[in-house]
């Protein structure tokens, strides 16, 4: 790699950190007047300053045009594509660059597994995200908090209450530190399916944990939990 790459690599990835996705892309087009050579990670900066800008097109473009150049694509630069497409809402293209990963035998990160979960969560896919939850142990990928929050929250969004118990106490056993994201989405999922008792323990899990007072003291899930259980008892 040559010095002027090194200083263009450098420059990109700055002007990534700083969210700043339009002067990455002057530097990607300016590269080849000035006859400087790309490497990997002039791409993944360029694709995850995409990312941050919100520009999931561009990204997957980038990611083309990489793949086009004869240059091996890894795991950074699907993660950053993933990513994209998934804050933007694009879950059909995040979930194809899941698969266009698997067909070109790179193995997942967490990261990956996040971004292909949370996209399957937003379009109610949950025995999707299920899956992927399970091709992460397959994979040995290990699991994190935002896995399971992904995962109970796309069960939630499905009313699958059940298996979003299921996945709090699997998160538990695996020393997960439940938040308040954590506890939201499996109340949300036994709101959704009728569970007021269930619902109501979890927040009293919550006080327990020393949620409930700063988190729940006014919210409106709380309210209707309330109400639910008093025209259950009336």
């Amino acid at each position: 790699m040559g010095v002027d790459t090194i200083a263009f690599n450098a420059t990109i990835s700055a002007y990534e950190r700083g969210g700043k996705w339009s002067p990455a892309l002057h530097l990607i087009r300016v590269m080849p007047r000035n006859k400087v050579q790309f490497s990997r990670p002039t791409w993944n900066a360029a694709i995850s300053a995409c990312e941050d800008g919100g520009k999931w097109e561009i990204a997957v473009q980038l990611l083309n045009q990489m793949a086009h150049s004869k240059m091996e694509l890894d795991t950074v630069s699907f993660n950053s594509g993933m990513s994209a497409c998934e804050k933007a809402g694009v879950w059909e293209q995040a979930l194809l660059l899941f698969s266009i990963m698997a067909q070109v035998m790179l193995e997942p990160s967490t990261i990956t597994c996040n971004a292909a979960i949370s996209a399957s969560g937003k379009c109610t896919e949950w025995e999707k995200a299920l899956q992927l939850f399970r091709v992460m142990r397959w994979y040995q990928v290990e699991p994190d908090r935002i896995t399971f929050n992904a995962s109970i929250s796309a069960c939630g969004k499905s009313g699958k209450w059940q298996e979003a118990l299921h996945l709090l106490c699997v998160g538990v056993q695996h020393g997960l530190r439940a938040n308040v994201i954590t506890f939201n989405a499996v109340i949300s999922a036994c709101e959704r399916g009728n569970k007021w008792e269930e619902a109501l323990h979890i927040v009293s899990v919550m006080t327990q944990a020393g949620l409930l007072p700063t988190i729940f003291r006014e919210h409106p899930t709380k309210k209707r939990l309330e109400s639910m259980a008093g025209a259950k008892c009336r």
